[in-house]
């Protein structure tokens, strides 16, 4: 791990540190004429304020075409597509476990490290990542559940909680419904939902002639003519 001696950032490869220690030396040498008109940030680069103006006004233009998910960062979107290709890019070079996200591997890192330099302002607790503390802040601690799935309004303590969320509970559901916007995993059964609002019933019992918009309907209907039913449809 290459640590930054200016602010303390930790890093995996030594090249990601000389890259940002060269944001220190431009932020020495220069003024930050692009400052943030809703907070109190500024830069040297006009492309990062317009980057960092993406948090504000919620804007994710990276989209990915296979689950639907969205990004702010170009790099984010790109480590995102590896877990979809399988790709493995990212290798820690002392166990050559490898990953296809940068995150991934710098969560690994902390394995061999066994550093914990993040600590829960409430209870003392160490965390090697930032990320673990923020979820044992808001798990533990603040117990808000601000962050809601906006499939079923479910609500979270935290991002990583709803992401698992997603993940299990909506996952691969890519086909939605235009008038009420549920979604499905299958395209047929996105078609047979629709026939719901079409008022369409094209499954028929050949016994009785009544009809059902769906065939798990028409199943439990057939239940009455079985010979454990024997009463009489109404319709």
């Amino acid at each position: 791990m290459y640590r930054c001696d200016i602010c303390s950032a930790s890093y995996i490869y030594i090249n990601s540190l000389k890259r940002h220690l060269k944001d220190h030396m431009i932020g020495n040498s220069k003024e930050r004429p692009f400052k943030c008109a809703l907070c109190s940030y500024s830069c040297t680069v006009k492309s990062h304020l317009k980057r960092h103006l993406r948090f504000h006004l919620g804007e994710k233009p990276f989209n990915c075409g296979v689950c639907f998910a969205s990004f702010r960062r170009f790099l984010h979107f790109r480590d995102h597509m590896f877990t979809h290709s399988k790709e493995k890019p990212y290798t820690c070079e002392l166990c050559l476990t490898s990953f296809a996200q940068k995150s991934a591997l710098k969560r690994h890192f902390m394995v061999h490290t066994r550093e914990t330099p993040h600590e829960c302002e409430y209870c003392s607790a160490l965390f090697s990542l930032k990320e673990s503390l923020n979820i044992h802040r808001a798990s533990s601690h603040l117990k808000i559940k601000d962050k809601h799935c906006h499939i079923c309004s479910k609500s979270f303590v935290c991002k990583q909680y709803l992401k698992q969320h997603m993940k299990y509970r909506h996952k691969d559901k890519r086909y939605k419904c235009e008038v009420c916007s549920k979604l499905f995993a299958v395209l047929q059964k996105l078609k047979q939902h629709l026939t719901i609002h079409l008022g369409e019933k094209p499954f028929t019992c050949q016994v009785c002639s009544a009809s059902y918009s769906t065939r798990r309907n028409l199943n439990k209907h057939i239940i009455i003519h079985s010979e454990d039913h024997q009463n009489t449809c109404e319709i």
